[in-house]
């Protein structure tokens, strides 16, 4: 047996292996914690991977490319009051577009970094032509409550 200092009391050897047991459970459970938390960073970290593919996705529609086609090569070179309803669609398809792009990046369903590579590519290029480019019809476009400006509140935020 072990000879304990002066005024330490013996503890029985049962208790020493109770309290040896208890040790081990606690970092037993802070290793499964610790495992639970990393799983759930990787999760966040791929749900946040895979609103980028969506919004990616979602930009590259046809119906899309079509009208930032429409704006950057022709309704940038017109007034708009000689824009046609379909240019007026187009416009609109354009601004909806970026204004739930925005809307995901402020909120950060898409991650901050993964948000400022998608704005430093082409795609932040392509959102301030075509901002520039529908400024008049930002102006022009009203509701009961707001105009163009702040309805598509996060296309301008993009810009």
């Amino acid at each position: 047996m072990m000879k304990l200092p002066p005024g330490v009391p013996a503890q029985p050897e049962a208790a020493v292996t109770w309290s040896t047991v208890a040790d081990f459970a606690t970092a037993l459970t802070l290793l499964a914690t610790a495992g639970v938390l990393i799983g759930l960073v990787n999760t966040l970290r791929d749900q946040r991977r895979q609103a980028l593919l969506y919004l990616h996705g979602y930009l590259a529609r046809d119906e899309l490319s079509a009208a930032r086609e429409a704006v950057r090569c022709r309704l940038s070179t017109i007034p708009y009051a000689a824009w046609t309803d379909d240019d007026k669609l187009h416009a609109s398809r354009v601004c909806a577009s970026y204004d739930q792009a925005g809307f995901l990046m402020e909120t950060k369903v898409i991650a901050p970094a993964q948000a400022e590579l998608l704005l430093r590519s082409s795609w932040g290029e392509s959102v301030c032509d075509q901002y520039e480019a529908l400024e008049g019809f930002l102006d022009a476009r009203q509701t009961p409550s707001k105009t163009g400006r702040a309805f598509f509140v996060h296309f301008g935020r993009l810009y």
